[in-house]
């Protein structure tokens, strides 16, 4: 066990790997944990600490002057104080500066992430863990974990320990917020487990080293823990990533599809195969199948003839719910009113994942499909709006809702009709969607189901 009043310092400026050793840390051992962003901040730390910090990890960056100021300031004061420097190659150091001093170490930061427990071990000179049959750690920690592979307590004022959080369970910022509200600051894992908890954080270093502002995985509301680490999707701090071969799979799901354009059959075909066939319930790739054909085959009537309006809608069609592939069921809502109706039986991130999906999607599409034709983008962003302005993200009117996106906002309405109905009637969409769509472009691409269905009487 570390003697009272021990501190470790974190001075890394990267927020996803300072998580990630501050949970390390944690997890292994009883030391407190002070964590600054620059090695400025981290002197002011050290000159107010007395000598209260046993170890410092450094994240080294380009341009950090002070970094040279706090290693005389442990040099001349601190001598018991231990130093870690962590760089991305040894060859970027000029170790000549460094080893001079005895209290630094170096090591690369691929070979400190894959072996950071056996680092920890030899460098705090192998102490002790917790001596009792729990160990504690910092409720915030939890945050920083993708479900804990761990059940996990809170101890009583009579000694007794009582479970909080059950095994794979992963809590919202509100939620830990929630808890210290309630002065629980800490939790308990059985020591027995704290190395099963280390060697899932192992798991997801790699994650943190390939993206560095790492947040969560977009996975299924029931995936089990080992499932967490196969999905495709990660999202970042300001980005989303798209795992490589998943990326290759939708391209190659595109680009058959683009192919096919010419041989995809007339609107009034594809609305008597719907009515005839049944399906499986399988919503997501229904529907993006769906509307792949359907707005394609919908620009013919609206005299868009070019391949290159069709490819749009078809690349819209394929990724415009992208980052919902976790969460299918949220790709069933269909506008803002269902939501709102909805909403009191989602988590918090699930609202925040459905509310901001337009947005995401078509950020995703920007920095991973740079072979998407211009606007589709445009188009994903706005699916979701509706020409009242009652939509979402933005609430834009009819106005300032490209022509493109207006067809995919009727198109996607009417697929989700058809896909919630058992008997697919046209004329009943077409009444329940009347006051709908009543606005300039709306009314003229809703008015080629008109004519279908009127034709469809006639013969």
């Amino acid at each position: 066990m570390a003697p009272n009043n021990q501190n470790i310092l974190l001075v890394v400026k990267d927020q996803a790997f300072r998580y990630m050793v501050k949970v390390a840390v944690d997890l292994s051992y009883d030391y407190g944990i002070i964590t600054v962003k620059s090695s400025a901040e981290g002197l002011k730390k050290l000159i107010g600490a007395g000598n209260t910090i046993k170890f410092i990890i450094y994240e080294m960056v380009p341009g950090d002057f002070s970094f040279m100021d706090m290693v005389q300031k442990i040099s001349k004061e601190h001598q018991n104080t231990r130093l870690l420097v962590i760089v991305e190659k040894l060859e970027s150091v000029k170790k000549s500066d460094l080893t001079q001093y005895s209290f630094i170490t170096v090591l690369p930061k691929a070979l400190f992430t894959k072996e950071f427990s056996q680092v920890f071990q030899k460098l705090l000179q192998n102490e002790e863990m917790n001596d009792d049959e729990f160990k504690k750690i910092d409720m915030d920690s939890l945050a920083y974990i993708d479900g804990v592979t761990s059940d996990a307590y809170v101890k009583m004022s009579s000694g007794k320990y009582v479970k909080l959080v059950t095994k794979g369970e992963v809590l919202t910022p509100n939620e830990i917020q929630r808890y210290k509200a309630q002065d629980i600051h800490h939790v308990y894992i059985k020591k027995e487990k704290v190395q099963e908890v280390l060697e899932q954080m192992k798991k997801q270093v790699q994650f943190f080293l390939a993206h560095p502002g790492f947040k969560f995985i977009v996975r299924g509301k029931e995936d089990s823990l080992s499932k967490r680490f196969e999905q495709k999707i990660l999202r970042c701090a300001d980005d989303f990533c798209i795992d490589e071969a998943f990326q290759q799979q939708l391209t190659g799901v595109i680009t058959k599809t683009v192919d096919a354009i010419n041989r995809i059959p007339k609107l009034e075909k594809i609305l008597q195969k719907i009515g005839s066939q049944s399906r499986e319930r399988n919503y997501l790739p229904e529907h993006m199948l769906l509307l792949c054909y359907i707005t394609a085959a919908w620009t013919e009537h609206l005299g868009w003839h070019s391949k290159g309006t069709k490819e749009k809608l078809i690349y819209a069609s394929i990724l415009h719910d992208l980052t919902l592939a976790g969460t299918p069921h949220l790709a069933e809502i269909p506008d803002m009113k269902t939501f709102e109706s909805m909403k009191g039986s989602f988590t918090p991130k699930e609202r925040d994942l459905f509310i901001n999906h337009p947005l995401e999607s078509a950020q995703l599409i920007l920095s991973s499909f740079q072979q998407a034709p211009p606007d589709t983008e445009v188009i994903v962003r706005q699916h979701h709006e509706r020409p009242d302005g009652k939509g979402f993200p933005k609430g834009i009117h009819w106005g300032k809702i490209n022509p493109l996106s207006a067809l995919f906002i009727v198109a996607h309405d009417y697929v989700h009709y058809v896909m919630t109905h058992e008997e697919h009637d046209l004329e009943a969409y077409l009444e329940e969607s009347s006051t709908k769509f009543t606005q300039s472009t709306f009314a003229n691409i809703l008015n080629v189901l008109r004519k279908i269905s009127q034709q469809g009487k006639e013969d």
